[in-house]
C-alpha cells in the first residue's frame, strides 16, 4: 500500500510539474506573440512619426516600450533578473544618443548634456550589473519573478521611469534654436558633478563594506554615509536636477516652445519616487527590521540627514 501511495504521489507530482511547464510554455508563447505584434506596430508607427514627431516624444516612447517589453520577454522566459537594471540604464543612453544624432545640430549644450546622461547611465548600469552578478540574483524580484503580471508591472513602471525622466534631454536635443551658455548651465553641470561624485562614493563604499563579513550586523557610517543615510539617492536626484537646469536654458527662447517646461516633471518624479515610493521608504524599512534592537542605528537615524549630506551637528539644528 505504501508503495502504491508513493507511486501515485510521484505521478501526481510529475503531472503537476508538467501542467506548470505547459502553462509557462503557453504564457511564453503569448508573450512572444505579443512582443512580435508590438514590434511590428512600433516599426509602422515609427515610420509615420518620423515626419510628424519633431520633438521625438512619440518615437522615444515607442522605442522605450519596445525595448523594455523585449527585455521583459527575455527575463520572464529565462526566469532571470540580471538584465533588469541593464535594460533601464542602457535605455536612457540610447534615447539620449538617438535624439542627438537624429536632430543633427550638435549644439554645445546638447552634446554636454547627452554626454552627462551617457556617463551616468553607463556607470550606474555597469555597477548594478556587476552587483547582481556578484550576488547571483536580485532579491527585489524573488516574489514576482515567476508571476507574469506582477513581473510585467515592474517593467511597465520602468517604461514610465525611463521616458519621463529622459524628457529634459529629449526636448533639448530636438530644439531648433540654441542660445549661448549661461550661468544656469554651469550651475546645472556643477550640480550633476557633485551628485555623480557622491553617488559613486556611496555605491563603492557600501559595496566594499558589505563584502567584509565582519560588517554583517554593523551600521554603515563611513565616508559619505556619515553625512547622509541615503547619499546614493541624493546623488541621483542632484544629477537629474542638474540635467534639467542646463536643458531648460533653451526652453521658451525664440523658436522653442514654452510648454517644454513640463520637463520639470523629470527631477520632481525622481525625487518623489526615491523619497516616498521605492527608495528611502523601502531602505528604511529594511534597516529598521535588521537593526531594530541596535542603539547605534537609532542614534544614526536621530543624528544623520536622511538625504542631503551635512554634518550631524548641523542636522541636529534642523531636527530638534
Amino acid at each position: 500500500l505504501k508503495a502504491v501511495v508513493c507511486d501515485w504521489a510521484t505521478i501526481d507530482a510529475v503531472h503537476s510539474h508538467t501542467s506548470q511547464t505547459s502553462h509557462r510554455q503557453v504564457t511564453v508563447a503569448v508573450a512572444a506573440a505579443t512582443t512580435a505584434a508590438v514590434t511590428i506596430i512600433i516599426i509602422i508607427v515609427a515610420a509615420m512619426l518620423e515626419v510628424l514627431d519633431k520633438h521625438y516624444l512619440g518615437l522615444s516612447a515607442i522605442f522605450t516600450v519596445g525595448m523594455q517589453l523585449t527585455f521583459f520577454f527575455i527575463a520572464y522566459s529565462l526566469q532571470i533578473d540580471k538584465v533588469t537594471d541593464l535594460a533601464g540604464s542602457s535605455n536612457f543612453v540610447l534615447l539620449a544618443v538617438f535624439t542627438l544624432v537624429a536632430h543633427d545640430t550638435y549644439y554645445t549644450r546638447q552634446v554636454v548634456v547627452t554626454a552627462l546622461v551617457c556617463v551616468w547611465g553607463l556607470r550606474l548600469g555597469g555597477f548594478l550589473v556587476y552587483r547582481v552578478f556578484s550576488r547571483g540574483h536580485d532579491a527585489r524580484f524573488d516574489d514576482m519573478r515567476a508571476r507574469f503580471w506582477a513581473f510585467l508591472g515592474f517593467w511597465i513602471y520602468q517604461i514610465l521611469w525611463v521616458w519621463i525622466v529622459s524628457l529634459p534631454v529629449t526636448l533639448l536635443n530636438s530644439a531648433p534654436m540654441d542660445r549661448d551658455l549661461t550661468v544656469q548651465d554651469y550651475i546645472g553641470w556643477a550640480l550633476w558633478f557633485v551628485g555623480f561624485v557622491v553617488q559613486v562614493l556611496a555605491d563603492h563604499t557600501k559595496l566594499a563594506f558589505n563584502a567584509d563579513p565582519a560588517n554583517k550586523n554593523t551600521v554603515l557610517r563611513k565616508n559619505v554615509w556619515f553625512y547622509s543615510r541615503h547619499p546614493n539617492y541624493f546623488g541621483e536626484i542632484a544629477m537629474w536636477t542638474g540635467i534639467f537646469l542646463s536643458s531648460s536654458a533653451v526652453y521658451g527662447v525664440a523658436g522653442n516652445s514654452t510648454w517644454w517646461w513640463i520637463a520639470i516633471i523629470s527631477p520632481c518624479f525622481t525625487f518623489f519616487l526615491l523619497m516616498f515610493v521605492s527608495g528611502v521608504p523601502l531602505a528604511e524599512q529594511r534597516y529598521n527590521r535588521r537593526f531594530k534592537d541596535d542603539p547605534v542605528w537609532a542614534e544614526y537615524k536621530a543624528t544623520t540627514s536622511p538625504l542631503i549630506p551635512m554634518p550631524p551637528a548641523l542636522y541636529a539644528l534642523f531636527n530638534r
